[in-house]
């Protein structure tokens, strides 16, 4: 019997919701934000990890329409910051 699963969304924003799910089949005990991390890092800039990792989280706690207000804010502040990643 074939124990596991296959991350799949027709979605084109849940990447990193997909490096999630693979990532806890790979390793069951590390935790999702390792994954957001390396993740962040592989797609964007290492540079960049703390920030991202903090509009995630910020993303997780907070729904509806403000959720989305306050992540592009968020992402708003650091692109302005840094001018590019």
């Amino acid at each position: 019997m074939a124990a596991g699963g296959a991350p799949y969304s027709e979605g084109i924003y849940e990447d990193v919701n997909k490096a999630i799910v693979a990532g806890f089949y790979w390793d069951p005990d590390r935790k999702a934000e390792e994954t957001v991390r390396e993740y962040v890092s592989f797609e964007f800039s290492p540079d960049a990890v703390d920030e991202l990792t903090e509009a995630a989280q910020i993303s997780k706690r907070i729904t509806g329409v403000r959720r989305f207000a306050r992540v592009r804010f968020v992402l708003w502040s650091l692109l302005k910051k840094r001018k590019r990643f």
